[in-house]
This record gives C-alpha cells, structure tokens and sequence, in this order.
C-alpha cells in the first residue's frame, strides 16, 4: 500500500506543476505596426510616393531591374530620400499598377 500511496503523492505532485503552468498568465505580445507604414502615411508622404513611383527616370530605373528586386530597390529608395517605410505589399501594388 506504501507503494501506491507514494504513485499518488507523486502523481498530485505533478498535477500541482501541471496547474501552475496552465494557470500562468499569458504574456501578450503588442502587435502595433511601427510607425509610418504604408496605412499610417499622410498626404505629404503619399504625394511624395506618387510622384516619385511616375517620374519616368524612376520608373526606368525599376524597370532595368529584374522583378525580384524592384521591391526591395524602391522600399530602401523611399527610406533613403524621404524617409517613409512602406510595406512590401504596397510596394508591389504600386509597382504592379504603374508599371507597364
């Protein structure tokens, strides 16, 4: 009987962990997209993005590159001269819709 008493001591030992890990709080992770995406720009950064996707110089540019890179060409472009993130998604629907 000893014996059985011990299983289950033990087995209300690792019921007691078991509850403790479940009952945890859950740590939630803030999902906010960082500032100045695509969703977030005002009018100046949207005008400055127009403009520059349609400058013919721009768009020959992009178009000498081969289509794995031009997301990523216009994206750092963007970052680099007026600063704006935008998101790879509007990215290639902007490329997609102006360019031929």
């Amino acid at each position: 009987m000893s014996n059985e008493q011990e299983i289950i001591k033990e087995l209300l030992e690792i019921k007691q962990l078991l509850n403790r890990l479940l009952d945890k709080p859950k740590i939630t992770k803030q999902r906010t997209a960082p500032f100045n995406k695509s969703k977030n720009m005002n009018d100046e950064q949207r005008k400055q993005v127009m403009e520059y996707i349609q400058n013919e110089d721009n768009k020959n540019e992009i178009t000498k590159l081969p289509k794995h890179k031009q997301i990523s060409y216009v994206r750092r472009e963007l970052k680099e001269k007026y600063n704006i993130n935008l998101s790879i998604y509007m990215t290639d629907k902007l490329i997609n819709k102006i360019m031929p």
